[in-house]
């Protein structure tokens, strides 16, 4: 497999991909203390309370919630949390340019989640937030059109921050309209997006649950493409990663360090 050249190991943008459990939110808090969590969907904050080989590192974490998109727990409502999530990503990037920022990787959970409420900041602004966004028929071609562009926004500034981004997204079965089972499919509310979305990303991930000899559960990264999930790696990580390795160790295997 070809190898990278020191010039091209710069900052890499991961999209971590995989159903819930799998080792995404995991991995990611491994990052242990060089490492800033924006957690959108409670997913890291849940994580805190498990107790696994990871249980350590995750408190070594710089825990940073942003708001929730369910609830209003941070006194902020649903349709308000993409701004917010926006405002904050800007703070960030003008920190890193001042050379103010802290941190060697960011790290959202999730991308799902910010998905669905950059949906509902396009259709609160235009007038509709009243429908159920679950219903593909709800949202209009100029309403998906603004919404592909704040998601477009949003990676664009991750894409552009001159440190590591990992970006968790949750995914989905897609399934026959029999209900057999087709593919995996990234979960975004009401329609797929665009291929140039998880194009800005160096390395798309999938994480896997794989069931080993006598019943023993193993999480992997798979970064070959697949009939049934969409999966590469620009730097190179071997397919099948053993998601306990932790990021710090994975990074190192791609040439960077955390």
């Amino acid at each position: 497999m070809p190898t990278i050249s020191q010039a091209q190991r710069g900052p890499l943008k991961i999209l971590a991909v995989g159903p819930p459990g799998a080792g995404k939110t995991g991995l990611a808090l491994t990052a242990g203390k060089v490492a800033q969590v924006i957690d959108v969907d409670i997913g890291c904050e849940t994580a805190f309370g498990l107790k696994d080989q990871f249980s350590q590192n995750r408190l070594a974490v710089d825990y940073l919630p942003a708001p929730e998109i369910s609830t209003d727990k941070m006194g902020r409502s649903d349709t308000t949390a993409f701004g917010y999530t926006m405002g904050y990503l800007y703070r960030i990037m003008n920190e890193c340019n001042a050379g103010k920022y802290p941190f060697k990787i960011l790290i959202i959970d999730s991308f799902t989640t910010v998905t669905d409420a950059a949906i509902k900041f396009v259709l609160k602004n235009t007038n509709r937030l009243d429908r159920p966004i679950s219903v593909k028929e709800n949202i209009t071609q100029p309403e998906w059109g603004l919404i592909i562009q704040q998601i477009e926004n949003f990676v664009t500034i991750l894409r552009g921050l001159p440190i590591h981004v990992f970006l968790t997204a949750h995914s989905v079965p897609l399934l026959s309209e029999k209900g057999a089972f087709l593919k995996w499919e990234l979960n975004v509310p009401t329609r797929k997006l665009p291929p140039r979305i998880p194009a800005y990303f160096d390395e798309l991930y999938f994480f896997q649950v794989e069931e080993g000899a006598g019943g023993v559960r193993k999480r992997v990264i798979r970064t070959e493409p697949s009939p049934i999930w969409d999966a590469r790696s620009r730097a190179g990580l071997p397919d099948n990663t053993d998601v306990n390795l932790g990021l710090p160790e994975i990074f190192k295997r791609l040439g960077r360090e955390l």
